[in-house]
């Protein structure tokens, strides 16, 4: 499921597109909830890639059988990689089956490079010990290897996935936290396996309420921010540091059960990553001075964990 750190980067990337162009708000919502699907379906075909590879071994395993002369070892194949528990799991899994068909998750003409990654597989030292026996790697390690070196360190699969969608590099990390949440669930022999986007229903709110909020109060935050940056001109201010501030106040304002330290650590951090190096201080002094004037003038009302100071 996604952290609410991921929520506060898609929100903030839907709110920065907004800036530049302007649309209805609901229209807006349907977008940004568009690109959380998106994480989904990225989290999809890179399970279907795990599958593909186990395709792949079984396509091998039939043609060796097909041979004229076939050996003993063609007529007696090593399954232990296409019975490895997790990958066996997937592909019995009819729910699954029918979501890839739903999502119409598939590798296509890319099943090539999946063939490549196989090769290039079988040639390691890992795999030839899982598949002899002499592995100390359990088939959930084993699997959380394949995928750690066939996707998530793979070039050639990063590349591919920028051809495909030009938004899915910065998707890929939710995306992976969603499928080794799901080959935990399959080991620990949960009944449902698939991680649901949302932790609950809270966190699905959270992103509507923070984009909604922030475009309708955007000329107040941006007058309480004014009012903070003697001698600069609103025009001024790095784009990236305005939307991230008006969110921060959003926060303060909107989400009672949010801290204030807490909105201010997450929205400094995120500076670092869509900001430049001297945002951090900059967003950090205005934010902050802002907390506390809304808290003497009770505005700044928190409740339950929100309350917290740490």
């Amino acid at each position: 499921m996604l952290t609410r750190r991921q929520i506060r980067i898609k929100t903030f990337q839907a709110l920065f597109a907004y800036h530049h162009a302007p649309v209805d708000i609901l229209a807006g919502i349907s977008n940004l909830f568009k690109s959380f699907e998106a994480i989904y379906d990225l989290f999809l075909f890179e399970l279907k890639g795990l599958l593909e590879l186990r395709n792949t071994n079984l396509e091998i395993i039939e043609r060796r059988k097909q041979k004229v002369k076939p050996s003993f070892e063609d007529l007696n194949p090593n399954l232990r990689f296409v019975n490895n528990k997790i990958l066996l799991h997937l592909a019995e899994n009819k729910a699954l089956q029918l979501l890839f068909e739903k999502r119409k998750i598939q590798w296509g003409d890319d099943r090539e490079l999946i063939q490549r990654i196989f090769q290039n597989l079988t040639k390691t030292e890992e795999f030839q010990q899982y598949m002899n026996g002499t592995s100390a790697m359990s088939d959930f390690e084993f699997i959380v290897w394949v995928y750690s070196t066939a996707f998530a360190n793979n070039e050639l699969i990063h590349q591919l996935y920028e051809d495909k969608n030009i938004h899915w590099s910065e998707e890929l990390e939710p995306a992976q936290m969603l499928l080794y949440q799901t080959l935990q669930n399959i080991w620990d022999e949960k009944q449902n396996i698939l991680p649901e986007l949302f932790k609950d229903e809270s966190d699905r709110e959270m992103a509507k309420n923070l984009y909604q909020k922030t475009i309708e109060n955007d000329a107040y935050f941006e007058s309480l921010i004014v009012k903070k940056i003697a001698n600069w001109e609103p025009e001024r201010v790095n784009v990236s540091d305005m939307i991230l501030m008006k969110m921060a106040l959003c926060e303060f304002m909107y989400f009672e059960e949010i801290p204030v330290k807490v909105t201010i650590n997450e929205y400094l951090d995120l500076a670092k990553l869509y900001s430049t190096p001297k945002s951090r201080i900059f967003i950090n002094g205005i934010i902050d001075k802002i907390a506390q004037e809304l808290a003497e003038q009770n505005l700044l009302i928190k409740t339950g964990r929100g309350l917290l100071q740490e």
